[in-house]
């Protein structure tokens, strides 16, 4: 089985050295610490260390940058998400793919998730946000379909199941965030993330394993 990690987004689609780029890692940041609604262009031009105007010359507005952030975002998880489903015939190949690939990024790129979770149904999101975020649950609804018709998933509502594995992982990454942002929170530990991946797929599935 190959190894994926989602983690590769910053070298294929972010360039540290690019203002843009700066701006968009800036504001992926402002927006997950600070919240969508409270944070301004001001506030992520400093944390950028680039002027107002040269956001301005960049990107129209917040809202044209909290787009591109998603739209950039999504795009790695998509083609890491299309990847994984490619390279994996087996429904349990797939999923220790997608368990692994998706911890990893959790735990690597805490605020970037963090970012993806307060903002995929943020209302200002364009018709390309949102067309991004459906061919996400369309990645993975299809995986789920997939392991129904082949009987290794349960026959269940694709919503339930959807819930309970990307649920669980966001849970996962909010443990995380308290980690870094709470004092006195602990992160999760190996033994904890190896038992959620368990539970989950024995949840999804019709019979037990553990792996």
């Amino acid at each position: 089985m190959n190894e994926h990690s989602f983690n590769k987004w910053e070298d294929e689609f972010m360039k540290p050295d690019d203002k843009r780029t700066r701006i968009i890692n800036a504001a992926i940041k402002i927006f997950s610490c600070t919240g969508y609604a409270a944070s301004n262009v001001p506030s992520i031009a400093k944390a950028a260390n680039v002027s107002v105007g040269t956001i301005y010359h960049y990107l129209k507005n917040k809202q044209d940058i909290l787009n591109v952030a998603l739209q950039t975002t999504l795009a790695n998880v998509n083609s890491e998400l299309t990847t994984i489903f490619q390279d994996n015939e087996s429904i349990e190949g797939s999923y220790n793919a997608l368990f692994e690939a998706s911890s990893l990024f959790i735990k690597n790129e805490t605020i970037t998730v963090h970012f993806l979770y307060g903002n995929l149904f943020n209302p200002d999101l364009d018709e390309t946000s949102i067309q991004s975020r459906q061919e996400t649950t369309k990645l993975l609804v299809d995986f789920l379909k997939k392991g129904q018709s082949k009987k290794v998933f349960i026959d269940s509502g694709l919503h339930t199941q959807l819930s309970l594995l990307i649920g669980s992982l966001f849970m996962l990454s909010n443990f995380y965030w308290l980690n870094e942002n709470v004092p006195g929170e602990s992160a999760p530990t190996m033994n904890e993330i190896n038992h959620l991946k368990n539970q989950i797929w024995n949840g999804l599935t019709v019979s037990q394993a553990y792996f």
